[in-house]
């Protein structure tokens, strides 16, 4: 029955999402053509608060816990937001939520190509967008982002997974990328994200889009890098992670 109300409700959120796609891609390339990459920036962030809400429309609702949002909120250092990955619209929410920050993904390269609106900003919006089939130049993009990311105080994005979950189990993180970003922004803060439940929302590839799916992600404890060995770190940061999503989505 509920997979029946979800083809309902799916032709409208696939026109609505389609058409927002359409419609932001052309004000994107005139805003950074026009006046640079901060305009670029504000014109997306503002297609992120629609992409973060366009579930509503399929009865679904994201929902962000953050107890230390007082300890970020003034914050004037980068960030190094560590997240686990189950959807395409987990940078959006990431994106939006941290959007003062100026978050600067960790991305496969096929992620800056052939989507309207987002493929243009991951692509000229100063991301790190990498070949995970090539290590040397993976590691060269991260080195130049993050030269980007120091000089403009951005925050730095990364799923260490390297893939998308689709059963929203936590795969095992690669140490590469996130090794690199602590070597090369060590006075940053980082800061640990738990995704949960959007791997739901793309269960059956968009057709039907779910009906009533509560999704969203929770803010960990930021952690000092200096504190601990990068590679304990790294283990840290997986373990606490998974267990809030085994938790969470149990």
């Amino acid at each position: 029955m509920k997979k029946i109300i979800s083809w309902l409700f799916t032709p409208f959120f696939l026109i609505v999402f389609g058409l927002l796609l359409l419609i932001f891609h052309p004000l994107m390339w005139i805003s950074h053509k026009v006046f640079g990459l901060k305009a670029l920036e504000s014109v997306t962030y503002s297609l992120q608060g629609f992409l973060v809400n366009i579930f509503i429309f399929t009865g679904s609702w994201f929902r962000v816990i953050n107890p230390y949002k007082n300890k970020l909120k003034n914050i004037n250092r980068p960030l190094i937001v560590v997240s686990n990955h189950q959807s395409l619209f987990d940078i959006p929410l990431i994106l939006w939520y941290f959007r003062k920050n100026n978050p600067k993904f960790v991305a496969k390269k096929e992620v800056g190509k052939g989507i309207p609106s987002i493929s243009y900003y991951l692509h000229n919006g100063r991301h790190m967008l990498i070949d995970r089939k090539d290590k040397e130049q993976a590691l060269t993009a991260i080195e130049k982002g993050v030269d980007e990311i120091i000089k403009n105080n951005w925050s730095a994005a990364i799923f260490p997974e390297g893939t998308r979950s689709k059963d929203g189990v936590t795969k095992p993180f690669k140490t590469a990328g996130i090794m690199k970003l602590l070597e090369k922004l060590p006075n940053a803060l980082v800061v640990p994200v738990a995704v949960s439940n959007t791997w739901l929302l793309g269960k059956y590839n968009y057709m039907p889009v779910p009906f009533n799916v509560r999704y969203g992600f929770e803010v960990l404890e930021p952690i000092e890098p200096a504190d601990f060995t990068p590679e304990y770190l790294v283990i840290l940061l997986e373990k606490q992670i998974r267990e809030v999503i085994e938790k969470t989505q149990a």
